[in-house]
């Protein structure tokens, strides 16, 4: 689903309609069989065994079918699609410095060593580029770096067509049915970077391969945490970037410069030789804690644990082995230095003391030394540097007009992404980390059977080899197998017919599993199609064993939720709210007494996916525009932050951690007449709202609900965003959006606690007229009606331009 919308970013232009609002009409999620988020070498990887065993079709490449992986020799195509943040394809890019070489011979491609007779091996593109002889020619296993970037984008222009560039993925998400039936799918949300459309794709398996994340020393995160806002600056870049950034970070080429790269490993090392080239009047300081730049292991015996089957040995160690051997094969990847460029940086020093070169700058190599912290100088940054061999206590200040990190990357970003599925999958219980098969498959709980498969962040499992190119082939070849293994129980969808959309039927569904939070509602039900016919409430609630009085811990619970919110979002006094706590007398909606069973009405609108834009208002007085979207897992800790709050938990009574309230938004998503919402400032989440269609909601027992009725419950989260002149923006946004979703909403129903006169006199002055007072099980609530007849200048909705992708 891609649905157009009004950017959060940036306030709507006068000429531009006042808000936008959408529910139910955007297009379904496309749906595969297998997506993988990120289209680097080991998404790749997985692409070219696909294409090369018939999985999916490569451009150039025929449509055969290798049936030696189906057992019954029938069509085993898969719908599958790759997610890339990058606008294009490159690997490395910000490292493609000039006469580079690979550190690995060119049969470690993408396919070499599981099919030489690939379409995707190195040779195969090097006779296509007609250099095939050529290369021969080199007498060299290690082509150029950007040699075989060229081959990578080669590889994956045959691809094309299976993948979508520029988008960020944020969340990948269960996709929740129904109560006893396992999650089999899950959705994952991304955002275009270009445009910010949020596209919403249902797979029954994801690959997660999105590789490093630039990592950075402590000293530098306590420097950007010290500066205005937390900003960075542009003085201080990962090698990461090295090649986008530089030109313009230090854009005149004859200029003195002062530099310092921080590292001792390959990339430090490279910047460093780098920058004396790129800047010959320039002097380069490499800072660095070992005693010396230490050369890489590469020779035969210890190259073996790279070899593919090596992986099996070291999954099948203890944790305890496994560390041991890690530690001891450190040399041959970490903070080493290939021995051929520790040669040329030996030479280049020798050079500065031959007669002469003292009138060159002199480049400075400080062993021994590490960084205690950075701030910010005239016209630079000022590192304060210890010598640990020396004097550890002491140190030296030293300005640079920029640096250069060489820290390597952090491997835990696919954590993030995977969070709100959290609950679903399972951790080791010494390590913590997610249980990973030897198939590089997460193991799951009982209740979940879609696929999800990591790349890149298994080394404590796998090896060493896992976040470098040296198993790429085999191990695309293998997750391939599993994936294909784990989906014949579940029928694939064809990629010759038109993608199925996303459909969950509302008519049984109670709550999900993982169980709903122990305050949630046991009420919030659905009618069968039986029951919609024209059963009795007392039958439809006996055949699911569920008593026809509200539940005393939920009824006390989820209707304090309306009061509570709003009690809390003003504290100061306001002259312009209505004091006065004897609300206004007239009754326009006769109330009962006591709750009547649940009359029969039809089913509400089929609800919104999480995370879409429901409504957009711009907000003259604050030049600021709301917006209201649906809750997503991604929401999790925020919620868990906000009902953890005091004068929050005082009303909602949802005191929990994350696990609690994973389980409460599921409780929610499930529900069908209820939809969980995030209010956001300008981009920035203050508020939660549940809005529900009252008919289907506990406070409809209480009055004669008409179908389409509908209220509210909310909560303030972030201090910053409460008092009147907020609510006042906020309410009237709420409002309009439920006004103008359904144009057969003809009131608005709320139960705040009648002695919260803030909140009262708040509607009163929306509106809102007093019907009586309720006696819930655990407090008296003043039942506040608007109608649309008293409502003026309402229009009819307007349309959001959707589009399907």
């Amino acid at each position: 689903m891609l649905v157009r919308h009004t950017s959060t970013a940036t306030p709507l232009r006068p000429s531009l309609p006042a808000s936008t609002s959408t529910t139910a009409n955007a297009p379904s999620p496309l749906e595969f069989d297998v997506l993988c988020v990120g289209f680097g070498p080991a998404g790749l990887a997985i692409g070219a065994a696909m294409a090369d065993r018939g999985v999916i079709t490569a451009q150039g490449m025929s449509q055969t079918i290798d049936d030696s992986i189906s057992s019954s020799g029938s069509n085993n195509r898969l719908d599958v699609h790759f997610v890339e943040r990058q606008q294009s394809f490159q690997w490395h890019g910000g490292m493609l410095i000039d006469n580079t070489r690979m550190q690995i011979p060119f049969v470690k491609d993408l396919s070499s060593l599981r099919d030489p007779s690939s379409s995707f091996t190195f040779l195969r593109y090097l006779k296509e580029k007609d250099r095939l002889v050529a290369f021969l020619n080199l007498g060299c296993w290690n082509p150029y770096r950007v040699e075989f970037n060229d081959y990578l984008r080669w590889a994956a222009e045959k691809l094309a067509a299976n993948c979508s560039y520029g988008e960020r993925v944020e969340s990948v998400e269960p996709v929740l049915s129904r109560p006893g039936v396992a999650v089999n799918k899950v959705r994952i949300v991304s955002v275009d970077d270009r445009t910010g459309e949020r596209i919403v794709r249902v797979s029954k398996t994801v690959v997660v391969a999105i590789g490093g994340q630039p990592s950075y020393p402590d000293f530098y995160h306590r420097y950007v945490s010290g500066r205005d806002h937390g900003e960075t600056t542009e003085r201080a870049i990962h090698t990461a970037h090295y090649k986008w950034k530089t030109p313009t970070m230090l854009p005149d080429a004859a200029a003195p410069y002062h530099l310092v790269v921080v590292g001792g490993g390959q990339s430090a090392a490279e910047v460093f030789v780098d920058l004396g080239r790129r800047y010959p009047n320039a002097t380069v300081t490499l800072v660095f804690r070992s005693s010396a730049l230490r050369p890489s292991d590469a020779s035969p015996f210890v190259n073996e644990i790279f070899n593919p089957e090596a992986r099996d040995e070291f999954y099948n160690r203890s944790h305890e082995q496994r560390r041991a051997s890690i530690r001891a094969d450190l040399a041959t990847n970490y903070s080493v230095v290939n021995e051929k460029l520790i040669e040329d940086i030996y030479a280049m020093m020798y050079r500065q003391g031959l007669p002469g070169a003292e009138k060159n700058p002199q480049h400075v190599l400080l062993p021994h030394h590490e960084i205690r912290a950075m701030r910010d100088a005239d016209g630079g940054i000022a590192l304060d540097l210890a010598d640990t061999f020396v004097d550890s206590s002491a140190t030296v200040t030293h300005t640079y007009d920029a640096v250069f990190f060489g820290s390597g990357y952090a491997r835990s970003a696919h954590l993030d992404m995977l969070r709100p599925l959290a609950p679903y999958l399972k951790r080791d219980s010494v390590t913590d980390n997610l249980v990973v098969g030897r198939d590089y498959r997460v193991a799951t709980t009982e209740g979940f059977t879609a696929g999800v498969y990591v790349q890149g962040c298994c080394e404590e499992t796998h090896g060493l080899s896992d976040t470098l190119l040296s198993v790429l082939g085999v191990r695309g070849g293998e997750i391939l197998y599993s994936i294909q293994n784990h989906l014949t129980t579940v029928d694939t969808v064809s990629a010759s017919t038109k993608r199925s959309a996303l459909k969950i039927d509302h008519r049984d569904i109670g709550f999900a599993s993982p169980p709903p939070s122990p305050t949630s509602n046991p009420f919030h039900l659905v009618h069968t199609a039986a029951a919609s016919n024209a059963s009795s409430y007392s039958s439809f609630a006996s055949d699911r064993n569920i008593g026809t009085e509200p539940s005393d811990v939920h009824s006390d619970t989820r209707d304090a939720s309306s009061s509570s919110s709003s009690s809390n979002d003003n504290e100061e006094d306001d002259d312009d709210v209505d004091r006065n706590s004897n609300p206004p007398s007239d009754n326009p909606v006769p109330v009962n007494r006591t709750p009547n069973s649940f009359p029969l009405h039809p089913l509400p609108p089929s609800k919104p996916l999480p995370g879409t834009i429901l409504f957009s208002k711009y907000i003259p007085a604050f030049h600021e525009t709301f917006t209201l979207r649906v809750a997503s897992f991604s929401d999790v800790p925020r919620l868990t932050r906000w009902h953890n709050q005091p004068r929050v938990a005082e009303f909602w009574n949802e005191l929990g951690d994350e696990s609690h309230h994973h389980a409460y938004l599921t409780t929610l998503l499930c529900t069908p007449h209820s939809i969980p919402c995030i209010g956001e400032f300008d981009g920035t989440a203050f508020s939660y709202f549940e809005i529900y269609w009252a008919a289907w909601d506990n406070i409809g027992r209480y009055y004669s609900a008409l179908p389409d009725d509908r209220g509210f419950h909310l909560l303030v989260g972030e201090e910053t965003y409460r008092g009147p002149h907020r609510v006042e923006a906020w309410m009237e946004a709420v409002l309009e959006f439920m006004w103008t979703d359904c144009e057969k909403t003809e009131r608005i129903v709320l139960e705040p606690r009648s002695d919260n006169a803030k909140m009262v006199g708040y509607l009163g002055n929306h509106g809102f007229k007093f019907s009586g007072e309720l006696a819930l099980k655990h407090k008296k609530a003043a039942f506040m009606v608007l109608e649309r007849k008293d409502v003026a200048g309402l229009t009819r909705k307007p349309q959001l331009v959707l589009s399907a992708k």
